[in-house]
Order: C-alpha cells, then structure tokens, then sequence
C-alpha cells in the first residue's frame, strides 16, 4: 500500500452559512497561557470559510462555545 495524500478540494460544498461546520480542539499546550488556558477549540464554517478560535480551561467547555456559536448563528443568519 502506497501513503498519498487526497487531492485538495477547490469548490464550496455547502449552499449557505452555517449548513457545515469544521471543528477541532488542540491541547494541551505545553504551557499555560496568561489567561490561564490550556486548550483551544477552532471551528470552520465550510461556506464562507469564516473561523471562530475559542481558548479553554479544559475540553468540557468545548460544548457550551459550540452550542452558543450555533444558538447565534441561527438568530444572525436569515
């Protein structure tokens, strides 16, 4: 078996804002940051390629920043 990477994606798959996003959570950090955070949560929204970077104390804070991005892109969003 012979490693290859995908071929990039050039066009948009959603039809709107919102329809699709990317999440991922990085950390720990090797260091605390001044705020005092160890993780970061970055989401992509697939339409318009626009990202939100969310920094948290620990991983659990990852659904609430979730929930409260979606809750606003709804009420935003016509």
């Amino acid at each position: 078996m012979i490693a290859t990477s995908h071929p990039p994606v050039n066009q948009v798959m959603t039809t709107h804002l919102g329809e699709l996003l990317h999440m991922d959570t990085v950390g720990p950090s090797r260091a605390m940051s001044v705020g005092g955070k160890w993780y970061v949560l970055v989401i992509v929204d697939d339409f318009s390629r626009y990202s939100w970077v969310f920094f948290m104390r620990n991983k659990d804070m990852a659904f609430e920043f979730v929930r409260d991005l979606i809750f606003r892109l709804k009420n935003e969003l016509p």
